[in-house]
């Protein structure tokens, strides 16, 4: 090629001889680029066309490597597909002779689904732990005591000093916290409450010589109580109106309902010896005559106000008043020690 260039050089002026010896070195550099990355290429495909088929332990390997892709690929589409069979399979099981409701989920603020199950609307979120195929298993004891109502008709919970919490220590039998198993696996006395209808009741109570309480409130109070209960609610407030929600109350579509089912199921059972039937509205206006009867129903004693007269001495009560006057000298608050004869009998 050099000896192309030289005439050319030496035939023509410097300048344009040494701008077509730029031009052409140019040229060359470039071809000669291409050259190389062309026989690159070709050595590469050589190199892996030859090793493949060439090479007997690689080609094996290669073999071997794309049938455990084709598996693994294989293998997880399979699984994929049997879980999503498995799932629908558990969720269909587990929705049997549920119907979902309709809701008007601007209601609310969160998604939330609600399911009618033999007669009684339920939220979602029991319906969905599994808790009404677990029911009728459940074993009721004869020390057990449930106290069931209608949402927002009262309840018999008491203060004290105790470190348990509530949920644990007086526990809903149908919510998914703690849950029945952990209710089931209690031992001694076992306090429960419920907002279930009686027709749903575990079929164990019968004759298991449990005691329930059924405590009843006038459907209009409920129905004020529920609304503003669910309005307080943090994690899924009821966001509708009052007239809305009394609405949805009046259409047996409140969790929980009918009302008067639930309410007559319990009432319509109130001579089985098993079942003590009391109102809040009771409970409110002589809460020492409800409570005596409660105390009976469930044969316990129950201390009167004034029971101290009984077990303090003369001494002692002398003591107890400086000490109390002492202490309440500059303030208006009182206590009642004794109470009068016919509210104690009741």
């Amino acid at each position: 090629m050099l000896q192309r260039l030289i005439p050319m050089l030496t035939t023509t002026g410097r300048p344009h001889g040494v701008e077509r010896l730029y031009s052409v070195r140019q040229c060359v550099q470039k071809s000669s680029l291409a050259e190389t990355q062309l026989r690159i290429g070709i050595g590469s495909h050589r190199l892996f066309s030859n090793s493949s088929t060439e090479d007997p332990t690689l080609r094996r390997f290669l073999l071997y490597k794309r049938l455990f892709a084709v598996s693994l690929f294989t293998g997880t589409l399979t699984f994929a597909w049997y879980m999503k069979k498995q799932k629908g399979s558990k969720l269909k099981d587990l929705l049997e002779g549920f119907t979902r409701l309709p809701i008007d989920e601007s209601l609310f603020g969160c998604n939330v689904s609600m399911y009618r199950y033999k007669g009684y609307v339920f939220p979602g979120q029991i319906v969905m732990s599994g808790i009404f195929k677990e029911l009728p298993n459940f074993q009721f004891k004869p020390e057990d005591v449930i106290v069931a109502s209608y949402p927002k008709t009262g309840n018999l919970e008491k203060s004290d000093d105790s470190s348990e919490v509530l949920e644990t220590r007086f526990p809903y039998l149908e919510y998914p916290y703690p849950g029945i198993k952990s209710i089931g696996a209690k031992t001694g006395p076992r306090y429960v409450k419920t907002h279930l209808p009686i027709t749903l009741l575990p079929s164990s109570f019968e004759n298991s010589n449990a005691k329930l309480i059924y405590i009843a409130r006038n459907p209009r109070d409920t129905a004020v109580s529920y609304f503003y209960f669910l309005r307080l609610l943090t994690q899924c407030s009821y966001e509708g109106t009052l007239s809305s929600f009394i609405k949805m109350f009046l259409s047996d579509m409140a969790v929980y309902s009918p009302f008067f089912d639930h309410v007559l199921g319990y009432w319509k059972s109130r001579e089985d010896p098993s079942i003590l039937f009391i109102t809040y509205e009771e409970l409110h206006q002589d809460s020492i005559k409800v409570i005596k009867k409660i105390a009976e129903f469930l044969e316990v004693e129950v201390s009167q106000v004034g029971s101290w007269e009984v077990h303090l001495n003369k001494e002692e009560v002398a003591a107890f008043e400086e000490w109390e006057n002492r202490h309440l000298k500059d303030s208006d608050l009182r206590f009642i020690f004794t109470l009068p004869a016919k509210q104690v009998e009741g």
